[in-house]
């Protein structure tokens, strides 16, 4: 049976992830690795608006580690993504060419665009039947750390999708100067979730 190993890199806001895939005719696409390093990116990020040296550096390392893991599979061909942490960051282009300086690595920054449709490919890949899902209303969420997609489906028809700024790491930076005064910092958290999605609800939900 002949088959080859495909990898793929996302760098996001909480971890920088490794899959390893094998790709054969016979069983199709299968994970047969994953690696992954967790660290605060998106915490420096949306506080700060940049990509620190510090994390250049830590990223870099991850991804050399990550290179000489995928030569124990063969690893012939291989993507690397980058999210919304670097995508937003006003020094964007420095810290991408420094990492390819760094590790030889071309980082590819996916739109919020590209990676609802990447998103929705996915889904549509595994076993749920996706086209008989969304044939009636339908809301598909993506929770991330910087924020959280809605998509609306009805009649197989996407007609609203809609990132909204409550992912779990960006909420407790919008909320941090709060985080130590008030009393109950959980209902605060709360009713600033509860207004965001209040807002969205009452202009696109059926």
């Amino acid at each position: 049976m002949r088959y080859s190993c495909y990898a793929a890199i996302v760098i996001g806001s909480k971890n920088i992830l490794l899959r390893v895939y094998e790709i054969s005719g016979t069983n199709g696409i299968k994970v047969i690795d994953s690696v992954s390093h967790e660290y605060e990116l998106g915490k420096e990020a949306y506080n700060t608006g940049i990509i620190s040296s510090a994390h250049i550096e830590e990223i870099s390392e991850v991804l050399s580690y990550f290179l000489q893991h995928m030569k124990e599979y063969d690893v012939k061909e291989y993507k690397c993504y980058a999210t919304s942490a670097i995508r937003n960051a006003r020094n964007q282009l420095m810290a991408l060419n420094q990492i390819k300086l760094r590790t030889g690595v071309n980082v590819l920054v996916l739109s919020n665009t590209e990676l609802r449709f990447l998103m929705y490919k996915s889904i549509q890949m595994s076993d749920i039947d996706f086209d008989k899902i969304i044939q009636k209303n339908t809301a598909i969420l993506d929770i991330g750390a910087g924020s959280v997609q809605v998509s609306l489906f009805d009649k197989q028809a996407l007609y609203v999708t809609q990132n909204l700024d409550i992912g779990t790491v960006k909420v407790r930076e919008i909320l941090e100067s709060v985080e130590h005064n008030a009393l109950d910092y959980i209902s605060v958290m709360e009713r600033y979730i509860q207004q965001v999605i209040d807002q969205f609800t009452s202009g696109y939900l059926k």
